[in-house]
């Protein structure tokens, strides 16, 4: 553990603590201090979890921050140019660009902001989720009963592999700037309810700047309006004589109608855009939606009934429905959600905040646990629709101890005692996840024990063995893999085989080569995309002389011309791009030309393959190609991609030197290199 942060982290919120204990123990106070408390209790339960890895693709969405770091791409190129969403979250990439800035780019101060940002949107969930309350009119002390569900919400074990997994600061900082939308839309409502015209400025500029940044961390922001009319219908539409103000219309007009039509249009006109990356998936649509409802449950037990081996980072393995009683928990868990619905419906006027809870955490699941081809099941999506949970339950309680209980004192004391036993339990859970997940050993010794079955885990475990050369531990770890791998994923495990073998410079059997033969027809799955560009770079290195090189370039051409995957998928393209390199790695260029050709048209001018295709290019004296290639490339110029503003500057004095006669032979003499990105 990194101790010169520790002691920081906790004299600061006991600085907070002993300034709150010298004002006085008020009803208005009590709930500070529960906050306060637990907000602590929170940091030191984290503090273990710090000292742990990165994780899965961690690396993938943080390398352009260390090309930064490295002087090779410029901050505003990071920040604009990620590609992890539509949107590009730019203000989740200028956070992890001002930790590179301040010297703070390693895992335990990423992970230590992470940590800031949970504590920070308990906070602001306890003043929204307080104001709520005072609206719904039912609970005796609104503050206390806020503070105590964002108290809940903060030590929640489900929610330490959000906090723990380094990118999911996007989800986070989604999190933190929805609400303090619905906060100012809150406060927009009620001032409009006052007074029509007051609250203009919430609803019609403060709500939708925040949206705007919520969305701009992860697209889940965008769910704010449909949020906005959830707690309307909830706490301001109880009586029919409650009507919209102008301000109010508009809001909902702008912000809610008006996406959703065009969203409705656009699906229609266009649901290619939608859905093609099933292509990819080992599952469909069918499956994915109609898993959904199931999934939601487990996230909701896994929140309220901590429950610690079916929690965790790796859910590939997460048993599909393929129809309403295939299992048949499918129909039961549909069934079970419309009751949920059904009975928030009923107490709406008498406990608003139940009906606001449940809509809140299906409004928060609408866009990731829908249609999209997104993997079905990942903890950090129930981060923040995990509010609506909490607060549905507290209405529920609220309601339920307040009918079976008239006596007060009796009714304080059964709060205190169920608050007291979940707040043990949950701060015992989390230390021991954060325990668990501040060790890279621990974490997969804890998947190994409890979720053995997930095909990505043992091929996470075989990689391990693969950089150590052990070979006989990463095919075993690929076997088991396989057993439980979808048919789609078969070619990747076939493929990883390959890579290990490569990886302890052992030659492949001709077993090995039928089975990976036998499987070219397969998908090109994400799965075997990452294991052939890893395979493929090796080979390109020369780092698999025990391999032979020709019998991996004539099964991706196999593969390439028998996989059903379009030849426009990115898939199928990073596929052919690879291949290109190799075989030009071989000495093959008129071939490699010819894919590297394909691969730049099918990407659409993917910069990366451009840069390549120029190289190959100029090493066959094609000249006209690499003036074409260039003209497209210096349209990137000047973007921040430092290494490519230097490719080009490279390229077109290679030109200027060819047309002023200045040759070698027929061709121009440009290293093999990598520049630019794929």
């Amino acid at each position: 553990m990194q101790s010169d942060d520790s002691p920081v982290i906790v004299t600061g919120l006991f600085f907070c603590a002993e300034k709150l204990r010298q004002g006085a123990m008020t009803k208005k106070s009590i709930g500070s201090w529960v906050f306060l408390g637990f907000a602590l209790v929170t940091a030191l339960l984290y503090l273990p979890g710090l000292d742990g890895p990165f994780l899965l693709d961690d690396a993938q969405n943080l390398d352009p921050v260390q090309e930064y770091v490295d002087g090779h791409r410029t901050a505003e190129s990071v920040v604009f140019g990620n590609r992890s969403g539509p949107l590009g979250r730019p203000v989740s990439m200028a956070s992890f660009v001002a930790n590179a800035k301040l010297g703070l780019f390693d895992a335990y101060h990423l992970k230590l902001v992470n940590l800031l940002i949970h504590l920070a949107c308990g906070l602001i969930a306890w003043r929204l989720m307080k104001r709520l309350m005072e609206v719904d009119g039912s609970f005796r002390n609104p503050t206390l009963a806020a503070a105590v569900l964002a108290a809940a919400w903060l030590i929640a074990p489900a929610h330490v592999s959000t906090v723990l997994y380094v990118v999911q600061r996007m989800a986070q900082l989604s999190t933190l700037f929805m609400l303090l939308a619905i906060w100012a839309f809150v406060v927009g409502r009620q001032r409009e309810a006052l007074s029509p015209g007051s609250g203009w400025l919430w609803l019609l500029v403060l709500s939708p700047v925040l949206t705007g940044l919520a969305a701009f961390s992860k697209e889940n922001g965008i769910l704010v309006p449909l949020i906005a009319g959830v707690i309307e219908i909830a706490y301001f539409r109880r009586s029919r004589e409650r009507r919209l103000t102008p301000a109010c219309r508009l809001y909902f007009g702008l912000f809610l109608l008006t996406p959703a039509l065009l969203a409705a249009a656009a699906l229609v006109l266009r649901p290619d855009y939608f859905l093609a990356g099933y292509e990819q998936r080992a599952f469909t649509l069918l499956e994915r939606v109609l898993s959904q409802p199931r999934i939601l449950w487990d996230y909701a037990g896994n929140l309220i009934v901590p429950h610690g081996p079916s929690m965790g980072i790796f859910h590939d393995n997460y048993p599909l429905s393929t129809g309403l009683l295939s299992p048949a928990t499918t129909i039961l868990a549909i069934t079970g959600w419309a009751l949920v619905i059904a009975i928030a419906i009923a107490l709406r006027k008498r406990a608003p905040s139940m009906l606001a809870g449940i809509g809140i955490f299906f409004a928060g699941h609408a866009l990731e646990s829908s249609f999209l081809p997104l993997e079905p099941y990942f903890e950090h999506r129930n981060y923040f629709p995990s509010f609506g949970l909490l607060l549905a339950l507290a209405a529920l309680i609220n309601t339920l101890i307040t009918q079976g209980s008239p006596d007060e004192q009796n009714r304080k004391r059964l709060l205190t005692f169920v608050a007291s036993v979940c707040a043990v339990v949950f701060s015992f859970a989390t230390y021991s996840r954060n325990i668990v997940w501040s060790d890279f050993a621990h974490i997969m010794t804890q998947e190994l024990r409890h979720n053995p079955t997930s095909p990505r885990m043992q091929t996470i475990l075989a990689a391990e063995y693969m950089d150590a050369g052990r070979l006989d531990e990463a095919l075993h770890h690929l076997r088991i893999a396989e057993t439980y791998a979808s048919d789609r994923d078969k070619m990747g495990i076939s493929i990883a085989k390959a890579l290990a073998h490569c990886a302890a410079n052992t030659p492949i059997d001709d077993g090995l080569i039928d089975e990976l033969l036998a499987r070219k027809d397969a998908p090109i799955s994400i799965l075997a995309l990452n294991v052939w560009e890893r395979l493929s770079q090796r080979v390109e290195a020369g780092q698999c002389a025990a391999v032979d090189a020709g019998d991996l370039i004539a099964i991706g051409r196999s593969w390439l011309q028998s996989t059903s995957t379009p030849e426009t998928e990115h898939g199928n393209w990073r596929v052919r791009y690879n291949l290109a390199r190799m075989l030009a790695s071989q000495g093959s260029l008129d071939e490699a030309a010819m894919l590297a050709h394909q691969a730049w048209e099918s990407s659409r001018h993917n910069i990366g393959v451009g840069v390549f295709l120029f190289q190959v290019s100029a090493s066959l004296g094609n000249m006209e190609t690499c003036e074409e290639v260039l003209d497209i490339l210096k349209k990137s110029k000047g973007k921040g991609d430092l290494r490519l503003d230097k490719a080009i500057e490279t390229f077109q004095s290679a030109i200027d030197d060819w047309k002023s006669g200045r040759r070698i032979g027929a061709r121009l003499i440009v290293p093999l290199t990598t520049s630019g990105s794929t």
